[in-house]
């Protein structure tokens, strides 16, 4: 029986395509965010619709000011909400802006202060009118009761 003959290719090596580098951040575009954007605070009017901030001609008269990336933090004049905006647009007559968020807030007046331990109270003749913590005397021998609640003000401010 005859032995079938291999032939034998050479061996050729499959060339690598090289890898490609990953992409870096250019330094030219890093930079601190207060250089390279504003942040600007505005207090809504109240008597204006919620939702016309969002139309381009609202901004008009401080158009010319804002640049795209800038952010604007919007308060409302009663404190029942703040709403975050980003300019996408900017014109000198007119700005694009998109809500980042919008947070609900308890108003003002439903935030009730904390009870104060302070309190002015008559003593007698020689004590006269006392600033008290409880029944501990803060400050005494105010002539009038008038007097004595100016420094109850003035306690409750260091406190």
């Amino acid at each position: 029986m005859a032995e079938a003959a291999t032939i034998e290719a050479p061996v050729v090596p499959v060339p690598v395509p090289p890898r490609p580098m990953p992409k870096m951040l250019p330094e030219a575009r890093f930079s601190l965010a207060s250089y390279a954007t504003n942040r600007w605070s505005v207090t809504f009017d109240p008597n204006t619709p919620y939702e016309r901030m969002f139309e381009p001609d609202f901004w008009s008269h401080v158009g010319r000011k804002l640049r795209i990336g800038d952010i604007i933090e919007v308060h409302a004049e009663d404190t029942t909400w703040f709403a975050e905006l980003y300019v996408v647009a900017a014109h000198r007559l007119s700005a694009k802006v998109v809500l980042l968020r919008k947070v609900d807030l308890a108003p003002a007046s439903e935030v009730a202060a904390p009870a104060s331990p302070l309190s002015v109270k008559y003593r007698g003749p020689h004590a006269r009118y006392c600033v008290m913590r409880g029944e501990n005397v803060i400050a005494e021998k105010f002539q009038t009761e008038a007097e004595a609640m100016v420094e109850l003000a003035k306690l409750r401010n260091a406190f």
